[in-house]
């Protein structure tokens, strides 16, 4: 009788980034440089074969008698609640690019993370993902399912502060996207003496520190780029998110001088590159549909004309052993309202929904997240 297998029974496990796309950092104990994936959401990541066949040539047969490898692709999504340091190790990921500044040495620090310049580097960082299963427990080393997928690059990264969902913490959803590779073993050790994985025991209590989403701020400025007159929402916000979508091409991906698994032709081709053709983004919010808000913000009329505004979202959390506090502050520097509704929220009450669509801001960018956080160094740093 084999071993049933549950979904709960399967770890996952993200490595350092890659030195270049198909590169993978070997693993390492000191320090440890695999993050274990904590997921609130499960979907197993996935390695897909495609493949044709000869069907219709002149072999003298109805049927095919060969079959070909094509391309390789590997996929993978989770649901995590977020920490302050665990969403500048996603942040990094995602938004492609970021500027430090040493706010008091050694303690404090503030991460910027702005979308990246395509003219300059399509290119976002990339990380091979180990996954294992089937066991009981996952972590044991007789695994029916143990495999590495290099070369790991977000394709959508959503972040949710829904007011109705039980769980505390602000919420990340993302899906990703591989260069196809896939190696079973994986080679990943994740007990015994020398894991490479960070569970809980490994974590001190100052690098867990949560991001409670009703905590979240909302405020409106009148004009672009955080200008004009602010127009406070008075917590009468429901629910709000936002998500940066990669626009990965696929299609480009596979190069005419073609990379194979194992360095075998006769294997499935696999990735050598994964650009974007320009990140985008969207968000929205529901809200209180305040009459005063409605006046202050001149909604209709903004509906009417598709006159830009600006929004900042921050989230504010416990004191960093100085003066300054753990915060993740969302601007968004030119929107306008793609879409809007009047929904009932919590209470029976007549609520606000907006969509918001982002231009492009001249100099400035059109979306960006600044972190203020204890950790000196999101491209190393590996805790929770």
């Amino acid at each position: 009788m084999g071993k049933r297998y549950a979904s709960s029974q399967a770890l996952f496990a993200f490595g350092p980034h890659q030195t270049n796309f198909q590169t993978v950092v070997a693993p390492s104990t000191t320090p440890k440089n695999w993050r274990q994936l904590v997921k609130d959401g499960y979907d197993f990541a996935a390695f897909e074969s495609g493949s044709a066949n000869n069907a219709g040539e002149s072999t003298g047969f109805a049927l095919p008698d060969e079959i070909y490898s094509t391309r390789d692709q590997t996929t993978a999504s989770a649901v995590e609640q977020l920490t302050y340091q665990l969403l500048g190790i996603r942040a990094f990921d995602a938004f492609g690019v970021v500027v430090t500044e040493v706010l008091s040495v050694g303690a404090v620090f503030k991460h910027t993370f702005t979308l990246f310049d395509p003219f300059v580097s399509p290119t976002l960082p990339s990380r091979p993902l180990a996954v294992k299963g089937g066991g009981e427990p996952a972590v044991t080393a007789n695994q029916i399912y143990d495999t590495l997928m290099p070369g790991m690059t977000y394709s959508r990264f959503s972040l949710s502060a829904d007011s109705g969902n039980e769980k505390p913490n602000l919420l990340l959803s993302s899906d990703w996207q591989g260069s196809g590779q896939n190696t079973e073993p994986s080679g990943v050790i994740f007990t015994g003496a020398s894991r490479q994985v960070w569970l809980r025991g490994d974590i001190s209590a100052p690098h867990k520190t949560n991001i409670n989403k009703l905590g979240g701020v909302v405020t409106f400025y009148a004009q672009e780029n955080l200008a004009g007159t602010a127009i406070a929402t008075e917590c009468i916000v429901r629910n709000f998110g936002m998500t940066l979508n990669e626009n990965l091409n696929l299609e480009g991906a596979y190069g005419i001088c073609g990379k194979f698994q194992d360095n075998d032709p006769t294997k499935g081709g696999i990735a050598d590159n994964l650009d974007s053709t320009g990140q985008t983004v969207d968000a929205e919010l529901t809200m209180d549909a305040d009459s005063q808000f409605l006046i202050d913000f001149g909604l209709s009329n903004r509906i009417k004309t598709k006159t830009p505004f600006s929004m900042k979202v921050v989230y504010e959390g416990p004191t960093i052993a100085t003066t300054f506090k753990h915060s993740a502050t969302l601007k968004f520097n030119k929107s306008v309202i793609a879409n809007h509704g009047f929904p009932t929220v919590a209470g029976g009450k007549r609520g606000l929904s907006l969509t918001l669509g982002q231009l492009g801001a001249g100099n400035s960018q059109p979306v960006s997240l600044e972190l203020i956080t204890n950790v000196a160094d999101f491209s190393v740093y590996q805790g929770a």
